[in-house]
């Protein structure tokens, strides 16, 4: 099994709070050296029993990129696009799926807030990785990963793109290599007309 690497360069690093990369001497604060340890290597899924979770964290981070606060409704709609472009491409979507997933293009945005709030969502805030500005419907990540770098930010998004397709490799759903392209090119959001408040409804 791999290591965690830093977000910056791409080092190997040892699980030393604190300090700095020895490489490129980006500073490795307490907080960011324990998420990466939660995300886990590349060639790891310790601690991932389905999708959701990296499925939520990569629509977080892609808002993030895209220099977007990442609000609830909009990652929703991320997660369930991501979702509804595997069904269309005739690709399992995970094992022991939620109903609400499995018929995703039958889903509202709220069935969908429902599902994230229930596992992924929870599950990572349980960790205080990220929470829910209800009065203003964000997500918001915890103080020592919320001002990551665009690097940073890309080397998140292709550790959880990674992490997917190891997963669906994993459960028998490896798509060919033009179907990959199709599933992870950033896909610009078109949120619903409903409204999603908050961590409400």
């Amino acid at each position: 099994m791999g290591k965690i690497k830093c977000l910056n360069c791409g080092t190997e690093l040892t699980m030393i709070s604190n300090a700095a990369c020895p490489a490129c001497g980006i500073r490795l604060s307490h907080v960011k050296i324990s998420f990466l340890a939660y995300l886990g290597p590349e060639d790891s899924l310790a601690g991932y029993q389905r999708s959701y979770k990296l499925v939520l964290l990569k629509s977080i981070f892609e808002e993030c990129l895209s220099g977007n606060s990442p609000k609830v409704r909009t990652v929703a709609d991320r997660f369930r696009a991501y979702y509804l472009r595997r069904k269309q491409n005739g690709l399992l979507i995970d094992k022991d799926v939620d109903s609400r997933i499995a018929d995703i293009e039958s889903s509202s945005l709220e069935d969908v807030f429902e599902v994230i709030k229930m596992n992924p969502y929870n599950a990572i805030r349980k960790q205080g990785f990220l929470k829910i500005d209800e009065l203003n419907g964000v997500f918001v990540l915890q103080r020592g990963i919320d001002d990551l770098s665009n690097v940073e930010l890309n080397n998140i998004l292709i550790l959880l793109r990674e992490k997917l397709k190891l997963y669906y490799k994993k459960i028998g759903s490896e798509p060919s290599k033009m179907k990959l392209l199709k599933l992870f090119l950033p896909q610009k959001s078109k949120p619903s007309q409903r409204y999603l408040s908050g961590a409400s409804r």
